[in-house]
């Protein structure tokens, strides 16, 4: 069926044969012949993802991008304990939550907010440095307030643990 939606690039015929077919990343690769010619070529099929638009703050639009929410992601996560791996999986899982939602444009909100639910579940203190920006809190009881709601739904002896009193005593 497909060969008669195609031309042959050389001699522009539609009687085509596929030689040979490989699975490869994201895609489809055939390598085909062509009957009336004889030139042999390769065609590559991958699926087409529609592509997201972020509707910002002041109602400009622009293309979607994954590095730019890694990028995000990177700054609040700097010299932090974790594995650029962990930081890379956790905006891929954003990405795939904006495409499940089947939405043609998201707002940057949106995003933010899911950003914000991966760092907290990675890490507190980059979580803090996010919400800092994404929030653009007015002052610093707002940012206080904050983290106590932090503190609310997360288990604090994980992440704030509390210092155990050391023995003072020093001998000279």
């Amino acid at each position: 069926m497909l060969s008669q939606l195609m031309n042959c690039p050389y001699c522009q015929h539609d009687d085509l044969a596929v030689l040979e077919k490989r699975d490869i990343e994201g895609g489809v690769r055939r390598r085909r012949l062509c009957n009336n010619c004889q030139h042999r070529f390769t065609t590559y099929e991958r699926p087409e993802v529609p592509q997201l638009v972020v509707v910002k703050k002041d109602g400009s639009r622009e293309q979607y991008d994954e590095n730019k929410v890694k990028l995000g992601m990177d700054m609040a996560c700097k010299n932090r304990p974790l594995h650029p791996a962990q930081i890379s999986q956790a905006a891929v899982e954003v990405t795939q939550a904006l495409r499940a939602g089947e939405q043609d444009a998201v707002s940057s909100n949106q995003i933010g907010d899911l950003v914000l639910e991966k760092l907290r579940q990675l890490d507190p203190i980059a979580y803090l440095r996010f919400v800092s920006v994404h929030h653009s809190f007015p002052d610093l009881e707002s940012f206080k307030k904050e983290i106590q709601r932090l503190e609310k739904i997360t288990n604090k002896e994980v992440i704030w643990p509390k210092l155990k009193p050391q023995n003072q005593k020093h001998q000279i």
